[in-house]
């Protein structure tokens, strides 16, 4: 039997087969990537926003604190962004004091030195007119709760006293 010149240019089922196969592997690879992709923009873009955020309540907390001492302010402060376009976002805000004693240590009872009542009375401006400010804002992400922070001290000069 004699096959003709055009039966014999032709592909077999299996090759056929096999091609569709390596196509299907490749796509497959290629598909997920992509989804990956994506998967890492849409987080970024997340916590680029929550940043901002969080350097919007640090702004506010910051007027806040010119108008209010540190005794009138709550030393946390929790609650949700108003918009519409924001409520998968949580803030929190903290007041820290400050943990001053390697800088300054505290003097010995026993101790009268005038050096040592200096000490105290820095020590003491210090421990009244400076915070640590931190803000959080945090997300959920599927089953896992993501969040951006931000921290810095912040003195308020009018109530350090004049001399």
């Amino acid at each position: 039997m004699r096959f003709s010149p055009r039966a014999e240019n032709a592909f077999t089922l299996v090759e056929v087969l096999a091609s569709l196969l390596l196509m299907a592997i490749a796509l497959t690879g290629i598909i997920q990537g992509q989804s990956g992709s994506i998967k890492t923009v849409i987080r970024s873009e997340k916590l680029s926003q929550a940043y901002l955020l969080a350097q919007q309540k640090m702004t506010d907390i910051e007027l806040e604190l010119q108008d209010k001492n540190f005794e009138a302010m709550p030393d946390e402060q929790k609650g949700e962004f108003k918009s519409e376009l924001l409520k998968e976002f949580r803030w929190m805000i903290k007041l820290d004091r400050l943990d001053i004693d390697c800088f300054l240590p505290r003097s010995n009872s026993g101790e009268g030195s005038e050096m040592a009542g200096s000490m105290q009375f820095v020590r003491d401006i210090l421990e009244r007119t400076t915070r640590k400010i931190v803000v959080q804002v945090e997300w959920k992400e599927g089953e896992q709760t993501r969040f951006a922070k931000l921290a810095q001290l912040y003195v308020r000069f009018q109530d350090i006293p004049k001399f």
